[in-house]
């Protein structure tokens, strides 16, 4: 079975003195909270691997995600392509633990969450798996808070529940990119999560690039 355990992520970029919201929420109601696509100066695909530009003041921060073939893992790269300063990065992953085609309540979950020397082991409930949040550098400081009633437009299109999903904040990392420089947030569900993320995107890139030279031949 396919399980969902991160849904998303509170993102927020600090640059020469401006707070930026980096995401964009949509609760049951309508509510929008921020409006962080305002910001999205691009997005595409390399090969298949999503990445997105935004532009803060002077500053191009890019954003890329990729999923290791075999492995419970995704990563989640920050790069500070262009800048005149440091930039803070403040990141709260929302999790859940819950099958994919399914909405996850706040009364179905007691979180625990232990916290490490990069970040936190998450367990969801007694006999759960457990997962990691895990960082290239930077602090992580515990949270546990409730962010409820989120809005699934494309569930609500294809007829399914589509309100009352809520997510579960365990905590907030912290880091501070250099121009030039990136960060890294690992999110596994592996019991020894490989962290060099180089190294797995340069394996995703491959996989990729092999693929589609397979499906074109």
């Amino acid at each position: 079975a396919r399980t969902v355990l991160v849904g998303t992520a509170v993102e927020w970029a600090e640059y020469a003195g401006t707070r930026t919201p980096l995401f964009a929420f949509e609760y049951a109601g309508g509510t929008i909270d921020q409006r962080g696509f305002a910001y999205c100066e691009s997005f595409a695909l390399e090969g298949m691997l999503p990445v997105w530009r935004y532009a803060l003041g002077d500053a191009i921060l890019e954003k890329r995600v990729w999923m290791p073939d075999g492995t419970n893992t995704t990563y989640v790269r920050y790069r500070l392509i262009r800048a005149s300063a440091p930039i803070a990065l403040v990141i709260t992953p929302l999790v859940t633990y819950r099958d994919f085609h399914t909405l996850s309540r706040r009364a179905d979950h007691a979180f625990h969450v232990e916290p490490g020397s990069q970040g936190a082991t998450i367990l969801a409930a007694p006999g759960a798996r457990p997962f990691h949040l895990l960082a290239s550098a930077g602090s992580f400081t515990p949270q546990n808070d409730w962010f409820e009633n989120f809005f699934h437009r494309v569930e609500h299109e294809r007829g399914f529940d589509d309100t009352e999903s809520d997510l579960f904040a365990p905590g907030t990392f912290r880091a501070t990119i250099q121009p030039g420089a990136a960060w890294t947030l690992t999110l596994s569900a592996e019991a020894q999560p490989d962290t060099d993320a180089e190294r797995a995107l340069v394996a995703a890139q491959s996989r990729q690039g092999a693929l589609l030279r397979q499906a074109r031949a």
